[in-house]
């Protein structure tokens, strides 16, 4: 379930090179699991694995691996609970 105004971006958009002409910032894949909630304006970038049944709290910055059935928040997205479900409905 995936709220308004999230960003995701498997890449920089740009290539930055070192000075022997490597590339320093790869692009990544992005792998969200099933059953997964992202909140309001999260930014979700590249290399994220967000496991399923995890919530992702509003504002969050994900760039890591979010473990199935957390809940994750803040700027880096850190896990502030483990082990919860979650359901759409208000009952």
């Amino acid at each position: 379930m995936f709220s308004t105004e999230i960003m995701m971006s498997v890449s920089d958009m740009h290539p930055i090179f070192d000075a022997d002409g490597r590339r320093i910032n790869p692009d990544g894949d992005i792998v969200i699991g099933d059953h997964v909630w992202i909140g309001f304006r999260c930014v979700v970038l590249k290399g994220a694995r967000i496991g399923a049944g995890a919530v992702i709290g509003a504002g969050s910055i994900v760039h890591g691996d979010i473990p199935a059935g957390a809940v994750a928040a803040g700027n880096p997205a850190r896990v502030i609970r483990r082990d919860v479900t979650w359901r759409r409905n208000l009952r």
